[in-house]
């Protein structure tokens, strides 16, 4: 099925105050925020934020120095990736595992509405020394619902605009980039390959982002998708 999307819209307020409104029709300038609207037919909108409870979540260690080396790597549905050149997932959970309070891979709606996935990475803890990290964003087909989400050939990567085409395009084709997003439609996953530095005097090391997220060691960071 096809769900519309609306654009929200600032109405008042900041913080727990703030309070978001609904774009429901293709206005010029400053459009309205509504609260109650009927769905529109003209202009249609197919872009929507889907929840899926099969949702998961792997951080996983590559033994390279540069992701030019990367070997061969075999994806094992609900375990991880296989290979000479990448460990075993030091984390490794699906949102229908979740519970309350951090640890945990969950979703949740933002004060815009939108439905984000998230978990915060200590990475202080929770590493396995500096190098290149593989974080990869899957779904389970076993889980305690039907899986209905799935990323194929029709699914877009939405990348900063600031982001260089052609490592778009990359992505887009499945090659592996640094701290860009990949689609592999053929095993319903998107991953990125990042780097975490040794620790160094007052500084935390790089930040990497996306199903789950993370600042160098010695910090944490908590990323959305």
């Amino acid at each position: 099925p096809e769900y519309p999307q609306y654009p929200m819209r600032h109405v008042f307020g900041w913080g727990s105050s703030e309070v978001h409104g609904l774009q429901t029709m293709n206005q010029a300038g400053e459009p309205t925020p509504y609260y109650d609207a009927v769905v529109p037919t003209d202009p249609p909108y197919y872009l929507a934020t889907v929840y899926s409870h099969n949702a998961r979540f792997m951080i996983q260690k590559l033994n390279v120095e540069n992701l030019g080396e990367l070997g061969e790597l075999t994806w094992n549905l609900g375990e991880g990736w296989t290979g000479d050149d990448i460990n075993a997932p030091i984390f490794n959970k699906a949102v229908y595992e979740a519970g309350d309070g951090p640890g945990y891979y969950n979703a949740e709606i933002n004060v815009k509405g939108k439905i984000i996935y998230g978990y915060t990475w200590k990475v202080r803890t929770l590493n396995e020394g500096a190098g290149y990290y593989r974080l990869t964003f899957s779904f389970d087909t076993d889980g305690p619902k039907l899986l209905n989400t799935f990323i194929d050939e029709f699914t877009q990567i939405i990348v900063p605009e600031e982001e260089p085409e052609e490592l778009v395009a990359e992505a887009e084709a499945g090659a592996g980039t640094g701290g860009i997003a990949v689609k592999d439609a053929t095993n319903n996953l998107t991953y990125m390959d990042i780097l975490i530095t040794e620790k160094s005097k007052g500084n935390g090391g790089n930040n990497g982002n996306t199903d789950g997220g993370g600042n160098g060691t010695p910090g944490g960071g908590k990323g959305r998708h």
